[in-house]
């Protein structure tokens, strides 16, 4: 399987020296990418180069900043009693502590900036060209295309979801507006298949997608890999 995966992700190789030399160029604060001498690279390699992401705002930056440790604080918080203490927190935050995070956002933008800039300027491929005008949610489209191509395996189905694939097909199948206003009338004993069925799935794909990263690590395409997240 493992041969398998190579063969298809041969033309789509990660090279890391790509983002050191980016690096390189940014702290050096060059006029622009395309004039910094340690990012001249071959046209096969700007093929690996995709469009850069949006930086977050300074609220984001922070909220990100002091999440784990209201976490830490109050164990049992909820994600919307969270997002509640955060915006608390930010509001009252004094103007100096505030523009730290505004500076760093600025710090971001003109990377950003830089990047996309470069991005435009040695778009070669078809699918770059067409990805520059994209929307944001086109372009989760075809990272999600991307990965499928990768042999990433199906995220976790939900109870709903399963109820809905019952009930939306077969002889007896109604509309999937009718099938959400009956799951949410079901009561605990009659969600319980559909759960245990959702439960069984989620095991299924921490297993595959386990397999999945490690071929991935293997290959020299960590960029592909789930982000680990600090322990709670």
């Amino acid at each position: 399987m493992k041969m398998a995966v190579k063969a298809a992700c041969a033309k789509f190789q990660f090279n890391l020296d790509i983002l050191s030399k980016l690096n390189q160029c940014l702290t050096t604060r060059v006029g622009s990418l395309s004039q910094c001498k340690a990012f001249s690279i071959s046209s096969s390699k700007k093929d690996l180069i995709g469009r850069p992401k949006k930086p977050p705002g300074p609220y984001i930056i922070f909220a990100n900043s002091v999440r784990e440790r209201i976490r830490k604080e109050y164990p049992d918080v909820t994600f919307e009693e969270l997002n509640k203490k955060c915006g608390q927190q930010w509001k009252e935050l004094e103007a100096n502590e505030k523009k730290k995070f505004s500076n760093d956002f600025a710090r971001r933008k003109e990377a950003y900036d830089e990047q996309l800039k470069y991005f435009k300027e040695t778009a070669e491929t078809v699918e770059q060209k067409a990805e520059i005008n994209m929307s944001k949610k086109a372009r989760r489209k075809m990272k999600r295309k991307k990965l499928s191509g990768l042999g990433k395996p199906k995220a976790k189905r939900s109870a709903f979801n399963f109820f809905t694939k019952a009930s939306c097909s077969g002889k007896d199948a109604i509309s999937f507006s009718e099938a959400a206003e009956r799951f949410s009338k079901l009561s605990p004993e009659e969600k319980e298949p559909y759960l245990k069925e959702s439960e069984i799935d989620g095991e299924r794909y921490l297993r595959e997608i386990k397999e999945w990263e490690e071929e991935m690590i293997d290959i020299g395409r960590t960029d592909v890999i789930r982000k680990r997240r600090g322990k709670k």
